[in-house]
């Protein structure tokens, strides 16, 4: 007679408990048709003996899934291994580059849009069309002040005003001397 394996001892005691279960029930439906409280007793002792056999043939199983993936990645050929890491780290430096050109990007726009004096200038940075930016070799954007200046052009309500049609910002526009107090006053005599 061959040897079993572990595959063929769970297999065959799973038999077992199969040909167990299928009878048990039977004899336990005739003790409940004679006593009553007995078999309610032995349908739980039974249904905590399966309960317990599940938990280890899934147990089982798991280790029987650990070990075969312990041995498919231990004849993965060292070529494919590095071709693996290989891949993973281009596309991660991919993902960084990709994430060095955008902060460049709105560093530049940023800058340019202070210096072109844009009340702000993260909406500046965000109005700028991504398909006209033109980048160097180094991948550094390269015509951001022309993007701005047009921006500045076509929405010129972006541009921060220091004059509002009297003066600065923040000060009246008439004279200092010359507000509706000061009238009131010159007509009255004071």
């Amino acid at each position: 007679m061959p040897e079993q394996t572990g595959d063929d001892a769970a297999q065959g005691a799973a038999e077992e408990q199969a040909q167990g279960a299928t009878a048990g029930p039977d004899k336990q439906a005739q003790g409940a048709a004679s006593g009553g409280d007995d078999s309610v007793d032995a349908l739980r002792e039974r249904i905590e003996l399966l309960q317990r056999e599940n938990f280890t043939y899934r147990d089982e199983k798991r280790k029987r899934e650990e070990a075969d993936k312990k041995r498919t990645e231990g004849e993965q050929s060292e070529v494919e291994k590095l071709t693996a890491k290989v891949s993973e780290m281009e596309s991660a430096l991919a993902d960084r580059e990709r994430r060095a050109k955008e902060q460049s990007l709105r560093l530049a726009s940023v800058t340019e849009a202070q210096r072109l004096g844009f009340r702000n200038p993260d909406i500046a940075h965000r109005l700028i069309d991504q398909g006209k930016v033109e980048y160097d070799d180094s991948g550094d954007a390269t015509n951001i002040g022309s993007l701005m200046e047009a921006i500045a052009k076509s929405d010129p309500y972006l541009i921060a005003a220091t004059d509002f049609g009297g003066g600065v910002r923040g000060q009246s526009a008439s004279k200092p001397n010359d507000d509706m107090n000061a009238r009131i006053r010159r007509s009255v005599g004071r």
